[in-house]
């Protein structure tokens, strides 16, 4: 047994002497003239291509550079290998390929944004695991999509609010114009990020900080907490309103979801609450109200906004609910009990 141990021991010892050596003769300058070579290849590419040929051949050169060194390197050498290749192809270049993004979401290159996001996101595995990258390669990639979605923002707002001309306060059919645009680009931002960037968390992440960054303004005098609450009343009193988006048309139920939704984006969601409150009491009170409906906006609200958040309107709601039931009972009792009271209606 002692004997198989240092022997075990002694081979080890060889693996890994050979292996210094390995390192030492071969592996170092073969690095470095890979480098040189990628170096040289991505001088002649840019000043040749655009940018989406440019990524092309980038991607199709470095899978073909890592399929050629698994078949004839040492295991250790690849990881490394295609840090130096992306380096020299990517993080050099990305002044160049940065200066295309806004152009590609402007006209929606689908194929192109993809592709630039698969190269970046090989970077990005080296950034998280921590092999020397001083920042996220996908960082400016985000940064960049988040400025994009929240200038697509406030340009729709600029345009409503010349629309309104002189007026301090949209009618609330006016106000819904508005809250459909930006359903509608939320939904276009979510389909480009599942698209474009395989349904990355932090894209999605970004869109959101992106809504929050043009999403509480005043219109007119009006602030959006106001508005939304007031928009959601409309569709609430309105079961046949039906909104459309480049996916097409959305159902009752999917469309007071979606408003509701941009209910995340508030900073004053105690002006909503209040509002809402008072619109909601008037609907119960009114009996104009879809039980429906209403189940559905507080479903949403508890989600994005906690229980106590909903505690009382949902209360205001039963309390009505549990009344109408008791009322209606009442009223179905009377007759198989050839009983009549001097109750209107």
């Amino acid at each position: 047994g002692e004997g198989k141990g240092k022997a075990a021991a002694a081979a080890a010892w060889e693996k890994e002497e050979a292996l210094e050596i390995y390192v030492g003769l071969f592996e170092t300058e073969f690095l470095a003239r890979t480098a040189s070579f990628c170096k040289t290849k991505s001088r002649v590419y840019q000043s040749c291509c655009t940018v989406p040929e440019y990524m092309e051949k980038v991607n199709y050169l470095i899978d073909q550079e890592i399929a050629q060194a698994k078949l004839y390197v040492h295991g250790d050498t690849v990881p490394k290998l295609m840090d130096s290749i992306e380096a020299e192809l990517i993080d050099a270049r990305w002044s160049y390929l940065e200066q295309e993004i806004r152009p590609m979401l402007r006209q929606e290159k689908s194929e192109n944004l993809l592709l630039l996001y698969k190269l970046l996101e090989k970077r990005e595995k080296k950034f998280s695991e921590g092999l020397g990258l001083s920042a996220s390669p996908l960082s400016n990639l985000l940064a960049v999509f988040s400025e994009f979605v929240r200038n697509e923002g406030t340009q729709l707002i600029d345009r409503f609010l010349v629309s309104l001309k002189d007026k301090t306060q949209p009618m609330v059919n006016e106000s819904m114009t508005l809250i459909e645009s930006f359903v509608a680009l939320r939904q276009k931002r979510r389909a480009m990020i599942e698209q474009c960037f395989l349904s990355s968390a932090s894209f999605y992440k970004a869109l959101d900080d992106a809504f929050k960054g043009f999403f509480n303004c005043l219109i007119g005098s009006k602030p959006m907490a106001d508005i939304l609450a007031r928009c959601l009343d409309y569709l609430l009193s309105s079961v046949n309103h039906v909104l459309t988006t480049a996916s097409g048309s959305l159902s009752h139920d999917e469309c007071l979801e979606e408003v509701t939704y941009l209910f995340t984006y508030l900073e004053d969601k105690d002006l909503f609450h209040e509002t809402y409150g008072v619109l909601l009491s008037e609907r119960l009170l009114g009996k104009r109200f879809d039980s429906a409906g209403e189940h559905v906006v507080l479903s949403k609200l508890k989600v994005e906004g906690g229980p106590v958040f909903v505690s009382n309107l949902s209360g205001m709601l039963q309390d009505v609910t549990i009344a109408n039931e008791t009322n209606n009972n009442f009223r179905q009792w009377l007759p198989k009990h050839s009983t009549t009271l001097p109750i209107p209606g």
